[in-house]
C-alpha cells in the first residue's frame, strides 16, 4: 500500500488504484498528505479551498474529510484521520508516501554517495505533483516540488561528475536543461561536465540559452556563480570549483576502533570526539575521513585549532580566515568574526564537504566555524567533551577511550609482525598494561621493540624505567614513562634535538629551520626521531610533534639550552625574511642586521614565488614568535618588519595589526625612535586597509611626531604620503591634496627625487577627482618627466594611467586612449598583472566612451582573463561590462 503525491494524487494497493475523490476533496488530502502525523488547521484548509472567498459555515470543510474516512477505513495501513484542536490530522508512516520516501532516499544518497541509490530514487519522482488538484496552493506546491526535484538531479550530476562519471551526467542532464534553462544549478553542473570532458562549444551553448531564458521569462540575469563559470570556460581555464582536500596523511597501520567507526558513518551533521591526550582522536578523525573521501565530492577542510597550545589556541577570528582561505581569494575575506563566520556559512551552504576542526578547546572557539546547512559533516576531537556542542548544536558525542587489550596487541602486531607478537605473549601483555593502551605510546613501543630481538628485553626496560616528578594521566601506567624511556635510548644528539624542538614555540618546523636550531646539519637526527615516532613528518620536509610529545620534551630542556636554541631560530626566520622582503618589494629602504652566527643556517629564497611561498608556510611561526617576548627584543620589531608585504598581499590585515602592535612594544623597549615611527605608520596602514580610520589616525599622528622628534624628514613625508592614500578611501579629496602637498614640499627639501615624482602623480590625481584638471595635467607631466629621467618604469606607467585617466575624464578619449596604451606597454615590461588588468579596465572605458565597442570589449576580456588568473574578485565587475 503506497499514497502517491507524485502524479494524480491516489493511493495503490495490490488490488489496484483506489481514487480518493477529486476537487477540493482531493486539496484537503494532499494537505494532509504533505504533513502527515501533523495538525493542518481548518483556517490553513479553508483558505486552501476557497482561496479568500470562505463559506458561511464554520463547518464547511467537514463533509469532505468524512468522505476521506470512508475512502481510509477499509485499506489497513492507509492511515487514521482525526480532528485535533482545530484541525485534522493524519496518522500515517511517511515511508509510505511516495514524496516523503523519495526524498528520504535522496538525502540518504546524498550523505553516503552512492550513485544506485540515487538513481533508483529519482526514477520515480514524477515531474509533476499533486496533478489535478485545483488552486492556486497546490500550483505553489507543484512548483516548489518541481524545484526540488531538479535541485535533486544537479546533486546527483554533481555527484556522478565528482566520481570521474562525466559522460554519464551529461546523459542525465542534458535533456533537463533543454527542458527547463532557467534551473541555474542544473545548468552550471552540466556546463562544468561538458568543459571538462573538453566539450567547451556545447557549453557555453547552455549558458547562452540559460542566459536568454532568464531575461525573457524571469526578466532578469544569470547569477554571479553561473556568470563566473561562464567566464572560466571563456579563457579556457578549469571549470570546476577548487576541491581542497587538506586532511594530513592517512595514519599508518591504523588499527582497532571498528565500532567507533561504525558510529561516524551514521553521523550526517557533527560529531565531538573526545578523550585524553595520545589516545588517538585525531587518527580516528582523519582515517574516517580517507575512508569516506568519495561521501565529500566537494572537498575536505581540516584545520588544527591548537586548543591546549602553551602559546595560546587559535582564536575563532583566525580560524574563520583560514578556513575561508582555502575556499576564496584571499581580497574577499572580510574583517571581523561576525563577517567571516557569515561568509563561511555562505561559502559552505551548497558544498557538501568534510570539516575537520582538530584540537579544540571549546564550544566558543568552534560555534563561529560551524555550516549553516546540513550539507557538510563536522567532526571536532577535543579533550573536552564540549558539552555545549552537544546540547545546543546537536552534535553526536564520541567519547573515546584507550585501545581495549586485544586491539593494543593487534596494533603491535600490524607494527611488528604476527608471529612475533604470538610467540611472546607475556612480554607484549606487560608492554599493553604499561602504555594504557594509548596508540601514542603504543607507537613509540613498537618503535624501539623494531630494533631489538627479544620482546622480553623491551618489555623489562620499560618496566623498570620510571619518570620521577610526572604523574599519570589516569589510573593506569604513565605514558610519558614511555616517552622518557624511548628518549633516553636516543643517540645524543637526537636526544638533544628533541629537547630543543620543546623550545619551538610555533605548531610545525621545516627541515631547513630545524638546522638552525640545532645549530648544526640534523638530517640524520631527523629520521631518527621520526623512526623513534617521536616526530612526525606531516607534510614533505615539515614536522611536529604532538602536543604530550611536545610538553614532554620542553620539561627536559634547560633554560640557557632553550634560549640559545630560540635565538638561532630567531635569526634563522629574521635573515630568511629580509632576504625575502627586499625580494618582494625592491625599492624598500633595507633593514639592517647584525651577521647570523655560524650556526645558523638561513634559506636561500629565488624569487617573488618562492618568498611567498615560504612566508606562507612558516605565518603560524611567524605569529607564535610575535606573541612571546623576544629577547633581545630586537626581533619584536625586525620580524614585523619583514612580514608586511606577505600580511598585506595575503589580506592577513588583522594579524598585520597584531605584528604591528607588537613591533611597536619592542621598538619602545629597545629605545629605538625609527623604528617605533616606522611600526606606528605601518600599523596604521593596516587599520586603513581594515577600514577601521578613527583607530589609524591617532597612529598615523604618532608616527608624524616621531619622525619629527628624531629629525627624519622622508619619514614624515611617507606618512603623509600614506595619510594622503587614508583620505583617498573615505573620498576626501581636499584633505588628499593637503597631505599629499606637505609631503611633496618634504621630499624637494630631502632632494628624494623618486618621492617627488610619485607626490607629483599623486597630487595630480586628488586635483582630478576635484575636477581641477589643468592642474592636474601639469603636476603629472612634471611627475612623467622625473620618472622618464630616473628610468621608473613603475612610476612612468602609474603617471601615464593617470594622465590616461584625466583625458577621459575630460572627454578627450584618444589622448586617453594614447595614454593608457603608453601605461600598459610599460606595465607589461615590469610584468605587473594586476596593474596591466587595472590599466585594461580603464582602456576599455575609454574605448566606450568613443563609441569603439569591439575595442572596448577586447581590452575587458584581456582584464578578465588576466584577474580570473590571479583569482581576484574584481574579475566579476570588469566581466559585467561585457555580458551586462
Amino acid at each position: 500500500m503506497r499514497w502517491r503525491l507524485l502524479g494524480p494524487v491516489r493511493l495503490t494497493t495490490d488490488s489496484g488504484e483506489i481514487d480518493p475523490g477529486r476537487g477540493k476533496q482531493s486539496c484537503v488530502l494532499a494537505s494532509l498528505l504533505l504533513t502527515p502525523g501533523r495538525r493542518v488547521s481548518v483556517e490553513a484548509l479553508t483558505e486552501r479551498l476557497w482561496e479568500g472567498s470562505p463559506p458561511r459555515s464554520a463547518t464547511a470543510v467537514a463533509p469532505y474529510v468524512t468522505r476521506l474516512r470512508r475512502v481510509l477505513e477499509p485499506v489497513p495501513g492507509a492511515g487514521e484521520l482525526h480532528h485535533v484542536a482545530g484541525g485534522y490530522l493524519l496518522d500515517i508512516d511517511p515511508d509510505l508516501i511516495d514524496l516523503h520516501l523519495v526524498r528520504k532516499q535522496v538525502r540518504l544518497a546524498a550523505d553516503t554517495g552512492s550513485v544506485d541509490l540515487f538513481a533508483g530514487a529519482l526514477d520515480g519522482w514524477q515531474p509533476e505533483a499533486l496533478a489535478g488538484v485545483p488552486g492556486a496552493w497546490a500550483a505553489g506546491v507543484r512548483d516548489v516540488i518541481a524545484r526540488e526535484r531538479l535541485d535533486a538531479f544537479a546533486q546527483y550530476g554533481r555527484l556522478l561528475a565528482g566520481l570521474g562519471r562525466r559522460e554519464q551526467a551529461i546523459a542525465v542532464l542534458d535533456p533537463l536543461v533543454a527542458e527547463h534553462p532557467t534551473a541555474e544549478p542544473l545548468v552550471a553542473v552540466l556546463m562544468s561536465a561538458l568543459a571538462e570532458t573538453g566539450q567547451s562549444a556545447a557549453a557555453l551553448r547552455h549558458y547562452a540559452r540559460a542566459h536568454d531564458a532568464i531575461a525573457e521569462q524571469l526578466g532578469g540575469r544569470p547569477s554571479p556563480e553561473l556568470l563566473a563559470l561562464n567566464a572560466k570556460i571563456l579563457r579556457g581555464g578549469p571549470a570546476a570549483r577548487h576541491v581542497p582536500a587538506q586532511l594530513p596523511a592517512a595514519p599508518a597501520d591504523f588499527t582497532g576502533r571498528r565500532s567507533e567507526t561504525e558510529r561516524l558513518d551514521g553521523v550526517r551533521e557533527m560529531v565531538v570526539i573526545s578523550g585524553p591526550p595520545g589516545v588517538g582522536k585525531s587518527a580516528l578523525a582523519i582515517h574516517w575521513g580517507h575512508r569516506t573521501r568519495q561521501r565529500f565530492p566537494d572537498g575536505q577542510l581540516y584545520l588544527n585549532l591548537r586548543g591546549f597550545d602553551p602559546e595560546g589556541a587559535m582564536t575563532p577570528d583566525d580560524a574563520a580566515r583560514d578556513l575561508l582561505v582555502a575556499l576564496i581569494p584571499a581580497e574577499r575575506i572580510p574583517v571581523g568574526l561576525a563577517a567571516r563566520s557569515a561568509l563561511l556559512r555562505s561559502e559552505l551552504a551548497e558544498r557538501r564537504m568534510l570539516l575537520l576542526l582538530d584540537n579544540a578547546r571549546d564550544a566558543a572557539q568552534v560555534r563561529p566555524l560551524l555550516p549553516g546547512g546540513a550539507g557538510c559533516t563536522v567532526v571536532v576531537t577535543s579533550r573536552n567533551r564540549i558539552p555545549g556542542l552537544v546540547a545546543a548544536n546537536g552534535a553526536v558525542p564520541l567519547a573515546l577511550a584507550p585501545l581495549r587489550p586485544d586491539e593494543a596487541e593487534a596494533l603491535l602486531a600490524r607494527r611488528l609482525g604476527a608471529i612475533r607478537v604470538a610467540h611472546d605473549a607475556d612480554s607484549v601483555r606487560v608492554l599493553v598494561t604499561a602504555t594504557a593502551g594509548l596508540p601514542l605510546a603504543l607507537a613509540t613501543v613498537a618503535a624501539r621493540a623494531a630494533t631489538r630481538h627479544s620482546l622480553a628485553v623491551v618489555a623489562d626496560e620499560l618496566s623498570r624505567s620510571r619518570l620521577d616528578g610526572l604523574r599519570g594521566l589516569d589510573a593506569g601506567a604513565d605514558p610519558r614513562t614511555v616517552f622518557s624511556w624511548s628518549y633516553h635510548a636516543l643517540t645524543p644528539p637526537a636526544a638533544r634535538l628533541f629537547r630543543l624542538l620543546g623550545a619551538h614555540l610555533g605548531p610545525d618546523i621545516s627541515a631547513a629551520a630545524v638546522d638552525s636550531l640545532a645549530g648544526e646539519n640534523a638530517v640524520a637526527t631527523l629520521d631518527e626521531l621520526t623512526a623513534a615516532s617521536l616526530l612526525t613528518e606531516h607534510r614533505p620536509n615539515r614536522y611536529a610533534l604532538h602536543d604530550l610529545l611536545r610538553e614532554y620534551a620542553a620539561s627536559l630542556v634547560e633554560p640557557g639550552e632553550r634560549d640559545a636554541a630560540r635565538q638561532r631560530l630567531l635569526d634563522h626566520y629574521l635573515h630568511t625574511g629580509r632576504a625575502g622582503a627586499m625580494l618582494l618589494d625592491p625599492q624598500r629602504q633595507p633593514l639592517d642586521l647584525k651577521p647570523a652566527g655560524a650556526d645558523v643556517f638561513p634559506e636561500s629564497l629565488a624569487d617573488e614565488q618562492e618568498t611567498l611561498a615560504w612566508f606562507a608556510a612558516e605565518h603560524a611561526n611567524l605569529m607564535a614568535v610575535l606573541r612571546h617576548p623576544a629577547e633581545p627584543a630586537e626581533y619584536g620589531w625586525q620580524i614585523p618588519w619583514t612580514m608586511v608585504d606577505h600580511l598585506d598581499r595575503r589580506g592577513y590585515w588583522d594579524d598585520w595589526i597584531i605584528a604591528e602592535r607588537c613591533a611597536v612594544e619592542a621598538a619602545r623597549r629597545c629605545d629605538e625612535p625609527l623604528a617605533e615611527a616606522l611600526a606606528e605608520r605601518l600599523l596604521a596602514r593596516a587599520y586603513v586597509q581594515t577600514g577601521r580610520f578613527a583607530e589609524a589616525e591617532p597612529h598615523y599622528a604618532a608616527a608624524i611626531e616621531l619622525y619629527a622628534t628624531v629629525g627624519d624628514l622622508t619619514g614624515r613625508a611617507n606618512t603623509l604620503f600614506a595619510m594622503a592614500w587614508m583620505w583617498e578611501q573615505r573620498d576626501r579629496y581636499q584633505d588628499c591634496v593637503r597631505e599629499i602637498s606637505a609631503a611633496l614640499e618634504l621630499y624637494r627639501l630631502v632632494e628624494n627625487e623618486h618621492g617627488v615624482a610619485r607626490a607629483l602623480n599623486a597630487l595630480g590625481w586628488f586635483e582630478a577627482h576635484l575636477g581641477e584638471y589643468d592642474d592636474a595635467i601639469e603636476h603629472c607631466q612634471a611627475a612623467l618627466a622625473l620618472a622618464t629621467r630616473l628610468e621608473d618604469r613603475y612610476g612612468q606607467a602609474a603617471t601615464w594611467d593617470s594622465i590616461g585617466w584625466i583625458h577621459h575624464r575630460r572627454g578627450e578619449f584618444g589622448p586617453a586612449i594614447a595614454a593608457l596604451d603608453r601605461a600598459l606597454t610599460l606595465h607589461r615590461q615590469t610584468g605587473d598583472l594586476f596593474q596591466q588588468a587595472d590599466i585594461l579596465d580603464h582602456l576599455g572605458d575609454a574605448h566606450a566612451a568613443e563609441g569603439r565597442d569591439a575595442d572596448a570589449v577586447d581590452a575587458w576580456r584581456e582584464a578578465v582573463a588576466i584577474l580570473e588568473r590571479l583569482d581576484h574578485p574584481n574579475a566579476l565587475r570588469i566581466r559585467a561590462k561585457i555580458s551586462p
